[in-house]
């Protein structure tokens, strides 16, 4: 009988990150091509006439507003509403993405909390989308506002408690193993 050892480096991408006192993001690899977010919105902050962002962008930006941002919206009254879009610059509403790289979850409500998911591939080939590739340096942003009576997504306030950012490496980003590293033994026997 031969034991044979084998050593594998294995990367697992997860975490969750508390955006604000009534948001919070979470992230799971699906496989080694595509991850799936949950966005959580506290039900003091739910309201069929609201809508929540979550974004992306490169940690090395001068700025830390929509631009050059990769953005995922949610009407909070309604089913399966993520759309994905693209900060064109700081002071309009980010445009639709022209390809729409994510698929969007159910909502659903655990408690005093609803949960809005998508996943997405980590390299899309959009220019308009963040590579999750390589997570070591991101800005995360977050808003929400109002949502009109024609249900169109309203411009956010203009204070911390509606709208912010977290920049940092996502392996350090208040998050429990944001990206884990470890090495997996495995043991063969053979005969």
């Amino acid at each position: 009988m031969l034991a044979l050892l084998l050593l594998k480096s294995v990367s697992v991408f997860a975490g969750q990150l508390d955006l604000n006192e009534n948001m919070w993001l979470n992230w799971t690899a699906v496989n080694e091509t595509s991850a799936k977010f949950i966005l959580g919105v506290n039900s003091k902050l739910y309201s069929e006439k609201t809508w929540a962002g979550v974004g992306f962008k490169a940690g090395n930006s001068t700025t830390f507003g929509m631009k050059d941002s990769d953005i995922v919206t949610f009407i909070l009254g309604q089913d399966s509403s993520c759309q994905d879009r693209f900060g064109q610059d700081e002071s309009t509403f980010p445009n639709a993405d022209a390809k729409s790289d994510i698929v969007c979850g159910t909502k659903s409500k655990e408690g005093n909390v609803y949960l809005f998911s998508w996943e997405r591939n980590i390299e899309t080939g959009d220019a308009n989308d963040f590579s999750l590739k390589d997570v070591q340096d991101v800005v995360v942003l977050w808003a929400y506002g109002p949502v009109d009576n024609d249900g169109a997504i309203q411009a956010h306030g203009n204070t911390t408690a509606d709208r912010g950012y977290v920049k940092g490496n996502m392996t350090d980003l208040k998050s429990a193993g944001a990206v884990l590293s470890f090495t997996l033994a495995l043991a063969l026997f053979l005969y």
